[in-house]
C-alpha cells in the first residue's frame, strides 16, 4: 500500500539540558481518508473533520470544534516545555463523526488545563492533574452530546505522558490511560518492551483472567467480522463452552470507558521511572491492532523511527483504522540493534505489575464482572 499523503510528522528537541527526541504521527483509515477521528494532544490538526463540508458536522460543531482548536494551539507551546504528550481515539458510537468531534473536544479541554500546571510538579502531582483533566474533558464532551441522538454513543480514548527530570539526574514518566489505546516503555538495557496500560475491553479482561489463550485475543482482535474467527474456536465460562464469535460481539460493543461515554470515565494513572535511552511509545489501537506484538518488539529495539512504524501499521491493514502514535526517546541515545539482545515472545510484558502501578482508580474484579457481564448479555 502507498505511503498516504495526509500524514503529521514532528521531530522536536526538547531544552539541551534535557536530552529527549520526539516524533509523531497520525494518518486517517482507508477506509474514512478525508476523516482522521484520532487526535495527537497539542499538534495542529492537519487531517481534521472538513468542517465546512462535512455531513456529519451541523452548525455548533463546526463552532465548538474550532474553539477548542484554538484553546489548544494556544496552550501547545506550553505543554512542550512540560514534556507533556499524548493522543486521543475518537469512538464514533451512532454518529459518523462523534468521535471525532469527541477526540478534538477532548484534546483541547485538557491542553488548555494542563497548560496550567506548575512546572515543580512531581510525577505524582501530574498524575492527579492528568486525572482531573480527564474528567474536566468528560464534562465537556457531556455537555456537547446532550440531547443529541446524533452523537449517541460517541467519545474518545485517551493516553497521556510526561517526562519530569528527577533530583537524582534519573527521569519519571507520569502517565494517564482510559480505553483501549496502549502506552509502552522499552528499556534500554534489557530489551523488554513493557506495555504499560491494560486494553479496557471484555476480550482483554477475560485474557487477563485465563479464560481465553493469547492466541485466541490475537484472533479476536483481528478479526473484522464474526466470520474471521473459526466457527470451532471455543472456551469455558461457568460451566458453559463457549463460542469464541461471542468474544467478538461482546468486545465490538464493550467499550465503554471513554471520554464522553457513560456517566462517567474512569481513569488509571501511575508514575514510572525511566533512565537515558529508555523510549516511550503512545499509540492508537490503529497501530497495536495491525503491528503483531512480535514486530512490534523487533521494531521497537531497532529504533524504527515514529514514521516507520506508522507506515508498517497502514501498510498491514489487517483492521482498517485510524492510525497515531508519539515516539519518544530520552537521554538521546544513538539507535542501532541492540547485539545482546534476541528477540522472542517471552522478552514482551504486557501488563505492569501491581507493585510498579502508583495509582489505580479502579478494580479488577469490578473490570472482570463488567467483561463476563458483556459476554453473557450477548448469549442471550
Amino acid at each position: 500500500m502507498e505511503r498516504p499523503t495526509d500524514n503529521m510528522e514532528a521531530y522536536l528537541e526538547i531544552e539541551p539540558d534535557f536530552e529527549m527526541a520526539v516524533e509523531s504521527e497520525t494518518v486517517a483509515s482507508p477506509k474514512h481518508p478525508d476523516r482522521n477521528e484520532d487526535k495527537v494532544l497539542g499538534q495542529p490538526d492537519r487531517t481534521p473533520p472538513k468542517l465546512e463540508t462535512d455531513m456529519f458536522m451541523v452548525g455548533q460543531d463546526q463552532d465548538k470544534v474550532r474553539e477548542w482548536s484554538e484553546r489548544e494551539q494556544a496552550a501547545a507551546e506550553t505543554l512542550a516545555k512540560l514534556n507533556i504528550y499524548g493522543l486521543f481515539d475518537g469512538v464514533s458510537g451512532e454518529g459518523a463523526g462523534a468521535g471525532a468531534i469527541a477526540s478534538r473536544i477532548s484534546s483541547g479541554a485538557i491542553a488548555e488545563r494542563l497548560a496550567e500546571m506548575p512546572p515543580e510538579a512531581t510525577a505524582e502531582e501530574t498524575a492527579e492533574a492528568f486525572r482531573k483533566a480527564v474528567e474536566a474533558a468528560h464534562r465537556e464532551v457531556q455537555a456537547h452530546k446532550k440531547g443529541r441522538d446524533d452523537l449517541k454513543g460517541g467519545g474518545a480514548t485517551v493516553d497521556l505522558v510526561r517526562l519530569i527530570r528527577t533530583e537524582d539526574s534519573g527521569y519519571d514518566l507520569a502517565y494517564a490511560h482510559a480505553g483501549d489505546s496502549r502506552i509502552y516503555v522499552l528499556d534500554s538495557e534489557t530489551g523488554m518492551l513493557e506495555q504499560l496500560t491494560e486494553d479496557e475491553g471484555p476480550a482483554f479482561e477475560l485474557l487477563k483472567q485465563g479464560y481465553i489463550t493469547k492466541d485466541q485475543y490475537r484472533t479476536v482482535l483481528d478479526a473484522e467480522n464474526e466470520e474471521d474467527i473459526p466457527g470451532d474456536q471455543n472456551f469455558k465460562l461457568e460451566g458453559r463452552t463457549i463460542s469464541l464469535r461471542t468474544v467478538f460481539d461482546a468486545n465490538r460493543q464493550g467499550l465503554g470507558n471513554a471520554i464522553g461515554k457513560g456517566d462517567s470515565v474512569t481513569v488509571t494513572t501511575g508514575v514510572r521511572r525511566l533512565k537515558a535511552g529508555d523510549r516511550v511509545y503512545v499509540m492508537s489501537d490503529g497501530v497495536s491492532d495491525n503491528v503483531d506484538d512480535n514486530r512490534l518488539a523487533e521494531m521497537a529495539d531497532r529504533n524504527a523511527s515514529a514514521e516507520e512504524i506508522r507506515q508498517a501499521a497502514y501498510d498491514a491493514n489487517v483492521k482498517p483504522d485510524d492510525i497515531s502514535l508519539v515516539k519518544i526517546e530520552v537521554g538521546g541515545r544513538e539507535g542501532g540493534e541492540n547485539e545482546e539482545y534476541e528477540l522472542n515472545m517471552e522478552d514482551v510484558e504486557f501488563v505492569a505489575s501491581p507493585e510498579e502501578r502508583t495509582a489505580r482508580t479502579r478494580q479488577d474484579s469490578s473490570e472482570t464482572e463488567a467483561a463476563l457481564e458483556s459476554v453473557r448479555k450477548t448469549l442471550k
